[in-house]
């Protein structure tokens, strides 16, 4: 089997922030920015301190997809422990820059999902994963993909039906 071919440290930052960074500031909006910006240079970090060696591109983005979520779980844990944030620091959060104010809502339903749900929904419509590789990329198996999208489609649907107080 031939190793992946390697890149440098820049064309690696290149070719996965954008991804880790989605994926940070979906596990970590309720937190702060300064903890989205902690998960993303120690998702980089481990790169550089473990140097993973990969077949091919799919398992080198798997292996940052799952590193991502894995530090934002860190981080999300250690500062619910040790800190309070106040509401009013939420809604001044950065994503509500990048996002328009209809996208913006829909996200914020979509990361107030619990985290099973979350991360499929977001391997599967905003890094367009298919289901098996979201099985592959989370270690579960497909059907339980199929269940936790159905779930998850279900969950957001209720949310926007309560808080627009519509049947959808």
């Amino acid at each position: 089997m031939e190793i992946y071919r390697e890149i440098t440290d820049e064309e690696l930052v290149n070719r996965h922030a954008d991804m880790v960074y989605k994926i940070c500031i979906s596990h970590l909006i309720s937190i702060d920015a300064s903890a989205v910006d902690d998960a993303f240079q120690n998702t980089f970090l481990k790169y550089v301190k473990y140097s993973p060696k990969f077949k091919d591109f799919n398992s080198e983005k798997a292996w940052f997809i799952r590193c991502a979520i894995n530090e934002c779980i860190n981080i999300y844990r250690e500062r619910k422990r040790h800190s309070y944030i106040p509401l009013s620091k939420i809604e001044n959060n950065l994503t509500y820059n990048i996002v328009s104010e209809s996208d913006s809502d829909l996200l914020s339903k979509l990361w107030a999902l619990p985290n099973k749900y979350k991360d499929v929904m977001h391997l599967y419509y905003i890094e367009e994963q298919s289901a098996n590789e979201i099985a592959k990329t989370l270690k579960i198996s497909v059907p339980s993909v199929c269940q936790r999208l159905k779930r998850g489609r279900e969950k957001l649907r209720i949310q926007i039906t309560n808080s627009e107080g519509r049947i959808i």
